[in-house]
Protein backbone atom coordinates (compact mmCIF):
# COMPACT_ATOMS: atom_id res chain seq x y z
CA UNK A 1 0.00 0.00 0.00
CA UNK A 2 0.91 3.56 -0.76
CA UNK A 3 0.24 5.66 1.73
CA UNK A 4 -0.95 8.88 1.47
CA UNK A 5 -1.35 11.87 4.67
CA UNK A 6 -3.68 14.80 3.22
CA UNK A 7 -2.95 18.02 5.49
CA UNK A 8 -5.65 20.26 5.14
CA UNK A 9 -3.87 23.09 6.71
CA UNK A 10 -5.00 27.09 6.89
CA UNK A 11 -2.02 28.79 6.32
CA UNK A 12 -2.06 32.65 7.43
CA UNK A 13 0.08 35.40 7.31
CA UNK A 14 2.70 34.70 9.53
CA UNK A 15 5.18 32.03 7.86
CA UNK A 16 6.55 30.87 10.77
CA UNK A 17 3.15 30.26 12.18
CA UNK A 18 2.35 28.10 9.28
CA UNK A 19 5.98 26.48 9.13
CA UNK A 20 5.64 25.36 12.54
CA UNK A 21 2.51 23.57 12.15
CA UNK A 22 4.15 21.85 9.11
CA UNK A 23 6.87 20.79 10.82
CA UNK A 24 4.49 19.48 13.84
CA UNK A 25 2.54 17.53 11.04
CA UNK A 26 5.84 15.80 9.93
CA UNK A 27 6.79 14.75 13.33
CA UNK A 28 3.58 13.35 13.82
CA UNK A 29 2.69 11.81 10.41
CA UNK A 30 5.94 10.48 9.39
CA UNK A 31 5.42 6.62 10.79
CA UNK A 32 2.06 6.42 9.37
CA UNK A 33 2.37 7.64 5.72
CA UNK A 34 4.57 7.50 2.34
CA UNK A 35 3.69 10.98 0.90
CA UNK A 36 2.51 14.04 3.01
CA UNK A 37 0.91 16.24 0.75
CA UNK A 38 -0.07 20.00 1.90
CA UNK A 39 -2.35 22.49 0.04
CA UNK A 40 -1.53 25.33 -1.94
CA UNK A 41 -0.23 28.49 -0.33
CA UNK A 42 0.88 26.12 2.72
CA UNK A 43 4.02 28.85 3.25
CA UNK A 44 1.58 32.04 3.79
CA UNK A 45 -1.73 33.15 2.72
CA UNK A 46 -2.93 36.94 3.46
CA UNK A 47 -5.87 38.96 2.52
CA UNK A 48 -5.36 40.53 -0.03
CA UNK A 49 -3.29 37.88 -1.68
CA UNK A 50 -1.43 39.81 -4.39
CA UNK A 51 2.42 40.66 -5.57
CA UNK A 52 2.88 42.84 -3.16
CA UNK A 53 2.40 40.43 0.09
CA UNK A 54 4.52 37.29 -2.48
CA UNK A 55 6.88 39.63 -2.58
CA UNK A 56 7.44 40.07 1.11
CA UNK A 57 6.80 36.56 1.84
CA UNK A 58 9.07 34.58 -1.16
CA UNK A 59 11.91 32.31 -0.77
CA UNK A 60 14.31 31.23 -3.01
CA UNK A 61 14.92 26.99 -2.35
CA UNK A 62 17.71 27.22 0.04
CA UNK A 63 15.89 30.20 2.11
CA UNK A 64 15.19 29.65 6.04
CA UNK A 65 11.74 28.04 4.98
CA UNK A 66 12.61 25.23 2.87
CA UNK A 67 15.61 24.41 4.92
CA UNK A 68 13.23 24.20 8.10
CA UNK A 69 11.26 21.20 6.20
CA UNK A 70 14.29 19.44 4.85
CA UNK A 71 15.84 19.46 8.04
CA UNK A 72 12.50 17.85 9.68
CA UNK A 73 11.87 15.30 7.05
CA UNK A 74 15.66 14.23 7.18
CA UNK A 75 15.47 10.37 8.56
CA UNK A 76 12.00 10.36 9.21
CA UNK A 77 11.08 7.59 5.91
CA UNK A 78 8.75 9.77 4.69
CA UNK A 79 8.19 11.99 1.54
CA UNK A 80 6.54 15.73 1.74
CA UNK A 81 4.83 17.72 -0.85
CA UNK A 82 4.59 21.54 0.75
CA UNK A 83 4.07 24.60 -1.58
CA UNK A 84 5.58 27.91 -1.39
CA UNK A 85 5.83 30.87 -3.03
CA UNK A 86 9.59 30.09 -4.77
CA UNK A 87 11.82 33.38 -5.50
CA UNK A 88 13.96 32.71 -8.66
CA UNK A 89 15.80 35.01 -10.35
CA UNK A 90 13.81 37.74 -10.87
CA UNK A 91 10.77 35.86 -11.18
CA UNK A 92 8.02 34.34 -8.17
CA UNK A 93 6.58 30.66 -8.80
CA UNK A 94 3.67 28.93 -7.38
CA UNK A 95 5.55 25.84 -6.42
CA UNK A 96 4.91 22.27 -4.93
CA UNK A 97 8.61 21.06 -3.52
CA UNK A 98 9.16 17.46 -3.20
CA UNK A 99 11.21 16.66 -0.20
CA UNK A 100 12.47 13.07 0.46
CA UNK A 101 13.08 11.16 2.93
CA UNK A 102 16.77 11.88 3.23
CA UNK A 103 15.85 15.99 3.55
CA UNK A 104 17.15 17.04 -0.27
CA UNK A 105 14.67 18.14 -3.03
CA UNK A 106 13.73 15.68 -5.05
CA UNK A 107 11.62 17.29 -7.45
CA UNK A 108 9.98 20.84 -7.77
CA UNK A 109 6.64 21.73 -9.56
CA UNK A 110 6.24 25.14 -10.90
CA UNK A 111 2.19 25.77 -11.37
CA UNK A 112 2.31 25.84 -15.01
CA UNK A 113 -1.79 26.98 -14.92
CA UNK A 114 -2.37 30.86 -13.49
CA UNK A 115 -5.74 30.84 -12.11
CA UNK A 116 -7.16 34.05 -14.43
CA UNK A 117 -10.51 33.12 -14.48
CA UNK A 118 -13.19 34.70 -12.36
CA UNK A 119 -12.42 37.53 -10.92
CA UNK A 120 -8.60 36.56 -9.88
CA UNK A 121 -5.25 37.46 -12.11
CA UNK A 122 -3.31 35.14 -10.70
CA UNK A 123 -0.93 35.99 -13.88
CA UNK A 124 -0.55 39.11 -11.77
CA UNK A 125 1.54 37.49 -8.54
CA UNK A 126 3.20 34.75 -10.22
CA UNK A 127 5.48 33.50 -13.28
CA UNK A 128 4.09 30.27 -14.88
CA UNK A 129 5.91 26.88 -14.97
CA UNK A 130 7.00 25.19 -18.17
CA UNK A 131 7.97 21.54 -16.62
CA UNK A 132 5.38 18.74 -16.05
CA UNK A 133 6.71 16.89 -12.91
CA UNK A 134 6.78 12.94 -12.11
CA UNK A 135 8.90 11.76 -9.62
CA UNK A 136 9.37 8.51 -7.77
CA UNK A 137 7.82 8.70 -4.07
CA UNK A 138 8.89 5.70 -1.83
CA UNK A 139 8.71 3.68 -4.97
CA UNK A 140 5.26 5.40 -6.26
CA UNK A 141 5.23 7.52 -9.59
CA UNK A 142 3.65 10.44 -8.26
CA UNK A 143 2.59 13.14 -11.10
CA UNK A 144 1.95 17.14 -9.48
CA UNK A 145 -0.58 19.44 -10.44
CA UNK A 146 -1.32 22.41 -8.64
CA UNK A 147 -5.17 24.15 -8.25
CA UNK A 148 -6.59 25.01 -11.72
CA UNK A 149 -4.45 22.73 -13.46
CA UNK A 150 -6.92 20.73 -13.10
CA UNK A 151 -9.28 22.12 -15.48
CA UNK A 152 -6.54 21.26 -18.15
CA UNK A 153 -7.23 17.58 -18.68
CA UNK A 154 -4.23 17.48 -20.94
CA UNK A 155 -1.73 17.15 -18.16
CA UNK A 156 -2.93 14.90 -16.18
CA UNK A 157 -3.20 12.79 -19.69
CA UNK A 158 0.12 13.34 -19.90
CA UNK A 159 1.25 12.22 -16.63
CA UNK A 160 -0.56 9.32 -16.92
CA UNK A 161 0.98 8.28 -20.15
CA UNK A 162 4.77 9.00 -18.65
CA UNK A 163 3.62 6.40 -15.91
CA UNK A 164 1.80 8.37 -13.02
CA UNK A 165 -0.17 6.18 -10.86
CA UNK A 166 -1.26 8.80 -8.43
CA UNK A 167 -1.76 12.74 -9.57
CA UNK A 168 -1.10 14.87 -6.19
CA UNK A 169 -2.93 17.66 -6.40
CA UNK A 170 -1.92 21.14 -3.80
CA UNK A 171 -5.36 23.46 -4.23
CA UNK A 172 -6.60 26.54 -2.60
CA UNK A 173 -9.94 26.23 -4.46
CA UNK A 174 -11.53 29.50 -3.52
CA UNK A 175 -15.00 29.38 -2.71
CA UNK A 176 -18.19 30.26 -4.93
CA UNK A 177 -21.09 29.19 -7.19
CA UNK A 178 -21.12 25.96 -7.97
CA UNK A 179 -17.23 25.65 -6.92
CA UNK A 180 -17.52 22.66 -5.04
CA UNK A 181 -19.43 20.71 -7.66
CA UNK A 182 -16.61 21.59 -9.91
CA UNK A 183 -14.08 20.20 -7.99
CA UNK A 184 -15.41 16.94 -7.31
CA UNK A 185 -16.39 16.84 -11.09
CA UNK A 186 -12.74 17.59 -12.22
CA UNK A 187 -10.90 15.46 -9.76
CA UNK A 188 -13.54 12.49 -10.36
CA UNK A 189 -13.02 12.79 -13.96
CA UNK A 190 -9.29 12.95 -14.18
CA UNK A 191 -9.04 9.99 -12.23
CA UNK A 192 -11.48 7.83 -13.84
CA UNK A 193 -10.21 8.66 -17.87
CA UNK A 194 -6.85 8.10 -16.92
CA UNK A 195 -7.42 5.17 -14.77
CA UNK A 196 -5.54 6.88 -11.85
CA UNK A 197 -5.55 7.60 -7.67
CA UNK A 198 -5.66 11.41 -7.39
CA UNK A 199 -5.33 12.49 -4.07
CA UNK A 200 -6.00 16.21 -3.70
CA UNK A 201 -4.88 18.39 -0.39
CA UNK A 202 -7.38 21.72 -0.48
CA UNK A 203 -6.21 24.85 1.95
CA UNK A 204 -8.81 24.85 4.73
CA UNK A 205 -8.94 28.70 4.98
CA UNK A 206 -12.39 30.78 5.25
CA UNK A 207 -11.85 31.69 1.48
CA UNK A 208 -11.60 28.20 0.14
CA UNK A 209 -14.22 25.06 0.55
CA UNK A 210 -11.70 22.09 2.01
CA UNK A 211 -13.15 19.21 1.26
CA UNK A 212 -10.26 17.44 0.31
CA UNK A 213 -10.18 13.97 -1.39
CA UNK A 214 -8.75 10.80 -2.77
CA UNK A 215 -10.58 9.54 -5.80
CA UNK A 216 -9.81 6.00 -7.05
CA UNK A 217 -8.85 5.00 -10.58
CA UNK A 218 -12.86 4.32 -10.99
CA UNK A 219 -13.69 7.61 -10.23
CA UNK A 220 -15.67 6.98 -6.82
CA UNK A 221 -14.37 8.96 -3.87
CA UNK A 222 -12.47 7.26 -1.27
CA UNK A 223 -12.76 9.89 1.42
CA UNK A 224 -14.12 13.64 1.71
CA UNK A 225 -12.34 15.86 4.56
CA UNK A 226 -15.15 17.97 5.03
CA UNK A 227 -14.16 21.37 6.13
CA UNK A 228 -11.84 22.68 8.85
CA UNK A 229 -8.30 21.68 9.39
CA UNK A 230 -7.26 18.16 9.54
CA UNK A 231 -5.07 15.09 8.30
CA UNK A 232 -6.18 11.59 7.41
CA UNK A 233 -4.41 8.97 5.45
CA UNK A 234 -4.91 7.03 3.15
CA UNK A 235 -3.87 3.71 1.98
CA UNK A 236 -3.46 3.62 -1.63
CA UNK A 237 -3.02 0.07 -3.37
CA UNK A 238 -1.63 0.86 -6.77
CA UNK A 239 -2.05 -2.66 -8.65
CA UNK A 240 -5.82 -1.04 -8.81
CA UNK A 241 -4.08 1.51 -11.77
CA UNK A 242 -3.75 -1.55 -14.16
CA UNK A 243 -6.87 -3.72 -12.72
CA UNK A 244 -9.57 -0.37 -13.61
CA UNK A 245 -7.52 0.03 -16.75
CA UNK A 246 -8.07 -3.49 -17.82
CA UNK A 247 -11.96 -3.05 -17.05
CA UNK A 248 -12.21 0.07 -18.17
CA UNK A 249 -9.03 0.40 -21.15
CA UNK A 250 -10.16 4.11 -22.35
CA UNK A 251 -6.45 4.82 -22.28
CA UNK A 252 -5.32 1.90 -24.41
CA UNK A 253 -7.85 2.43 -26.97
CA UNK A 254 -7.31 6.58 -28.06
CA UNK A 255 -7.37 7.07 -31.89
CA UNK A 256 -4.01 8.57 -32.11
CA UNK A 257 -3.96 8.51 -36.15
CA UNK A 258 -7.75 10.19 -36.20
CA UNK A 259 -6.41 13.06 -33.51
CA UNK A 260 -3.51 13.89 -35.83
CA UNK A 261 -5.73 14.82 -38.35
CA UNK A 262 -6.95 17.57 -36.05
CA UNK A 263 -3.55 18.44 -34.72
CA UNK A 264 -3.71 16.63 -31.83
CA UNK A 265 -1.77 14.00 -30.77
Amino acid sequence: MFKVALAQIASVENKEDNLNKICKIIENYSKLSDLILFPEYSMAYSKPFNRKFVEKIAEPLDGPFLSKVKETAKGKEVYVAVNVHEKRNDKIFNSTVLISDKGEIKAIYRKIHLFDAFKYRESKVFSPGEEIVIADVRGAPVGFEICYDIRFPELARILALKGAKVIAVSAGWYRGLLKEEQWFTLLKARAHENGVFVAACCHAGEDFIGRSIAVDPLGYVIIDLGIGEKVAVIDLDLNRVEEVRKIVPAIYQRKLDVYRKYGLT
